[in-house]
């Protein structure tokens, strides 16, 4: 398991952004961006790397309220790859 701080990089990016869904398009790409970086690193030292793995809170799932039950929408930033 290898754990990477980005924040300095999503936290640039994202300086002055106000749309939340240019913003998530950001998140998403440099996600993608960083994990290949990353994925290289790994795969020089042990050979592959064969998992991508990111956390997600429920109320990264949907804005909105659903009235029929639970969301089934993600965020655009969690369709990563």
């Amino acid at each position: 398991l290898k754990c990477v701080d980005a924040s300095e990089q999503f936290l640039g990016l994202l300086k002055g952004v106000t749309d939340p869904e240019q913003k998530r398009k950001i998140i998403g790409g440099t996600f993608i961006d960083i994990f290949e970086v990353e994925s290289k690193k790994i795969t020089e030292l042990h050979g592959r790397c064969d998992f991508l793995l990111q956390g997600t809170l429920y109320p990264d799932v949907i804005e909105s309220i659903s009235y029929k039950g639970p969301s089934a929408t993600i965020k655009t930033h969690h369709n990563v790859g």
